[in-house]
C-alpha cells in the first residue's frame, strides 16, 4: 500500500514509569514488542489547520507494523482520515486488537506532520497486552 508523502511521528519518551513500558522497548518514534500476544493498540492525533486556503484538505494517520523477519506481516494495521478541519480540536482516534510477535515494531505515520498538535492530552499512542501464550498456558 502506497502511503504517499508521509512521516513518522516522534513522541516524548523521557522518564516513562516502568509500568508504562513493561514488555516494550520505547523509542522516540516506535514501540518494539518484547512478548508475542494479542494487544489492544490505540492512537489519538489532533491536527490543526495550517493551510487556511485549503479548507477541505485531508489529514491521514496510520498505525504501521514492521516485521523485518516476515516482510509479509509488515503493513498498515489501522488508518484514520479527517477532511476539512472545523476547529483546532479535531482529533482522529483509532484502536483495534492485533496479534503482535516479538520484535514487531509499531509506528504512527501521518501525511502532514507539521499539522500535528503534540499536546500530550490530544496526541498519543498506547497499547496493552490482552493475552499471550504465557498467560494462557498453565504452570
Amino acid at each position: 500500500m502506497f502511503l504517499g508523502n508521509t512521516s513518522n511521528l516522534n513522541f516524548a519518551v523521557n522518564n516513562l514509569p516502568n509500568e508504562c513500558s513493561h514488555g516494550l522497548t520505547v523509542t522516540q518514534n516506535s514501540l518494539i514488542i518484547k512478548f508475542s500476544g494479542h494487544y489492544y493498540i490505540y492512537c489519538s492525533i489532533r491536527f490543526r489547520q495550517t493551510d487556511i486556503n485549503s479548507p477541505t484538505k485531508s489529514y491521514a494517520s496510520f498505525l504501521h507494523r514492521i516485521n523485518s523477519g516476515e516482510p509479509e506481516r509488515t503493513g498498515v494495521l489501522l488508518k484514520s482520515v479527517i477532511t476539512g478541519l472545523k476547529s483546532s480540536k479535531d482529533t482522529t482516534f483509532m484502536g483495534g486488537v492485533f496479534f503482535l510477535r516479538e520484535h514487531d515494531i509499531i509506528q504512527v505515520v501521518v501525511t502532514d506532520s507539521d499539522s500535528v498538535d503534540y499536546k500530550s492530552e490530544s496526541t498519543f499512542i498506547g497499547l496493552f497486552l490482552l493475552a499471550s501464550r504465557r498467560t494462557l498456558m498453565p504452570g
